[in-house]
């Protein structure tokens, strides 16, 4: 056997893939999207944005601007659209609607605006199904109930109006909670002078009701 004859069976045949070759190339094509799509991600999860903090404590009811505000940066991802940012600015006007304390992220929903009858915008959550016609553009009556201590030792504790004739501005539905309860906070633009009053409930812990006012008008 001659040297030309050596290493021609079946087994001595094999060779290393030319550069050419598909599955070569499906290989590399396959690692390089791996790798790309692990430096995307982790890349998004890292990736900041500016963002509006109360730059002091804010109270519902007040007015705010921009000078009231700071900047912080902060990973936001899916929930960015829910949070004022220098990008949408803040309204000439704008006044709070939920209490903020300082340093706490800022929602679009906390800020609105005062009309031009001089009502201010303040929020309140109820507890439980809305009554039909609570929408936006109604006008409702919000009545407050004392709860706990302040309903001990009572025989009788009755509702009683805090602010009549508010209109319905926005309502955000929650999902239902552990307790299977439903919740909702109902934006409001309230007369000037039922401002406090509200607040103070809200303080309270009172629970408090909105009834349109067509259906709080009969009998």
């Amino acid at each position: 056997m001659d040297a030309a004859s050596k290493g021609t069976g079946p087994g001595s045949r094999w060779k290393a893939p030319g550069l050419r070759d598909p599955r070569l190339l499906l290989g590399i094509a396959l690692v390089l999207v791996s790798v790309l799509g692990v430096a995307w991600l982790v890349a998004s999860m890292q990736r900041t944005q500016d963002v509006y903090v109360a730059g002091k404590d804010l109270s519902a009811g007040t007015r705010v601007s921009e000078q009231d505000l700071s900047v912080a940066q902060v990973r936001l991802q899916d929930a960015a659209g829910l949070y004022l940012t220098p990008d949408t600015g803040i309204r000439a006007g704008s006044v709070v609607t939920d209490s903020l304390a300082k340093g706490e992220l800022v929602p679009a929903r906390s800020i609105g605006q005062a009309d031009a009858s001089g009502r201010r915008p303040v929020s309140v959550e109820i507890e439980g199904a809305l009554p039909s016609g609570v929408d936006r553009g109604a006008n409702v009556d919000v009545f407050r109930t004392p709860t706990g201590s302040r309903a001990a030792g009572k025989d009788n504790v009755s509702a009683e109006v805090v602010a009549d004739h508010a209109e319905v501005t926005d309502v955000i539905t929650d999902e239902k909670s552990l307790a299977g309860s439903r919740t909702a906070v109902v934006r409001l633009l309230v007369s000037g002078d039922d401002v406090a009053p509200l607040l103070a409930a809200r303080a309270a812990g009172d629970r408090l009701d909105v009834v349109p006012v067509q259906l709080g008008s009969q009998g």
